[in-house]
């Protein structure tokens, strides 16, 4: 899985990451404390916005393999 940090004026506004799906398709939206992923097909997006979650990301290990 490949992340991206957007930042403004040295602070994190939001981190990007996408990941391409290997055994099952998925369709649809999730949202847990930490991202919020958007699932099509063969590949999920997750967006971490620091103002709305609950928790500060973690890293790839926050997202566990569903």
């Amino acid at each position: 899985m490949k992340t991206k940090t957007i930042k403004m004026f040295g602070k994190t506004v939001a981190v990007v990451g996408k990941r391409p799906r290997v055994n099952k398709y998925r369709f649809g939206v999730s949202s847990g404390s930490t991202f919020m992923g958007l699932h099509t097909g063969k590949v999920s997006r997750y967006l971490h916005v620091p103002a709305f979650a609950n928790r500060t990301f973690g890293g790839v290990a926050d997202i566990t393999r569903t």
